[in-house]
């Protein structure tokens, strides 16, 4: 890993305080740092920020919002995100290691669903809160397989048939 390879974290729009604290615990800092991680990004959403973490192995930098977290994703080594559809698409597009934890404290949680069935194709690696330390420590992201990318032709096929276009 290069000098500045860090861990990106983002909750998205949402409030997940437990993923936050998750990853700023002293046994996890101390497990990215082994896995030679120099920096923490995290992007906390309507949560509160991290607490200041002092070390001298590992900088933890944190941030409510931004226009955009693109340039975050596109310069993370991984990402650790919340099991929202948007930000897992867009970490998979830029083909990145993606470890996916889920909200079980959202009502109807279809995220869990989600998560599963990008897992199943191996796109991605995900846990719970209290199983994350375990999930880093066990997750091989050579493993993963990238993404394709999407068929913008589906949609427009689609309607063509519905029309009879396509007859």
């Amino acid at each position: 890993m290069n000098s500045e390879s860090y861990v990106f974290v983002t909750v998205g729009t949402t409030r997940f305080d437990k993923l936050i604290e998750a990853v700023t615990t002293e046994e996890f800092l101390s497990l990215l740092v082994k896995k030679g991680f120099t920096k923490v990004l995290l992007q906390t959403g309507n949560g509160k920020l991290a607490k200041c973490i002092s070390r001298y192995d590992i900088r933890v930098e944190s941030y409510n919002f931004k226009p955009s977290i693109k340039n975050d994703l596109e310069n993370a080594s991984l990402v650790i995100s919340h099991a929202g559809a948007g930000s897992i698409l867009e970490s998979l597009a830029l083909y990145k290691p993606l470890m996916v934890v889920i909200n079980e404290d959202l009502m109807d949680n279809h995220q869990i669903e989600l998560a599963e069935k990008l897992a199943s194709l191996k796109y991605l690696h995900y846990t719970k809160c209290n199983e994350l330390l375990h999930a880093m420590q066990t997750a091989d992201f050579q493993e993963l397989v990238k993404m394709p990318p999407p068929d913008n032709q589906v949609f427009g096929s689609y309607l063509d048939n519905l029309m009879g276009m396509n007859s």
